[in-house]
């Protein structure tokens, strides 16, 4: 059973200047003909977009001042929003790597990786909570849990391609230790 919330409809989180930019970024995205470079900037300004959300601004401060394991519980629309932002970033590190810009891709991977690491530790963490959050929240655990195993070992190989193997087997035993936890 798909537990997927639209966050961008609730103008709390999402307003309707925003949404409607994110929506005009991903028919863009959408289409196969797209330039890369055009792509590249649509997954940056969806990236830019969430990123400047009040809420997601307030979760980050949270996030930067408190352990994580403290953080407060978020609503599910809170929540797929930040899946989203995670996943924005990765789509990004994903576009500029397969530009051949290992740069900015490692960086992205990296990115994406932190934010992955922050959700699963906190905001996506069992709880106790009624049948219908816990679906959400163990989907999109999953879903990230996802993310977060494919941007590592796509970091590492643009670690690798850069020269820094060291950092490479670093990142290879995070994956190497996800898929023991699981």
């Amino acid at each position: 059973m798909n537990t997927h919330v639209d966050a961008y409809y609730d103008r709390q989180l999402v307003d309707e200047e925003t949404h409607r930019s994110i929506i005009l970024c991903k028919a863009v995205l959408d289409k196969q003909d797209s330039p890369v470079m055009t792509k590249i900037a649509c997954h940056a300004r969806i990236v830019a977009l969430l990123d400047k959300l009040p809420v997601i601004r307030a979760f980050d401060r949270t996030r930067n001042t408190q352990n994580t394991s403290d953080l407060p519980d978020c609503a599910p629309k809170m929540r797929q929003l930040l899946v989203d932002r995670c996943m924005g970033y990765f789509n990004l590190a994903r576009a500029f790597h397969g530009d051949g810009n290992v740069q900015n891709a490692a960086s992205n991977y990296q990115r994406a990786t932190t934010l992955g690491e922050t959700l699963l530790q906190s905001v996506l963490a069992p709880r106790d909570e009624p049948a219908k959050n816990a679906e959400q929240r163990s989907e999109l655990h999953s879903n990230t849990l996802t993310i977060l195993r494919v941007a590592l070992r796509s970091w590492a190989e643009v670690e690798r391609a850069i020269g820094r193997v060291t950092s490479a087997r670093r990142i290879e035993a995070r994956v190497a230790a996800l898929d023991t936890e699981s």
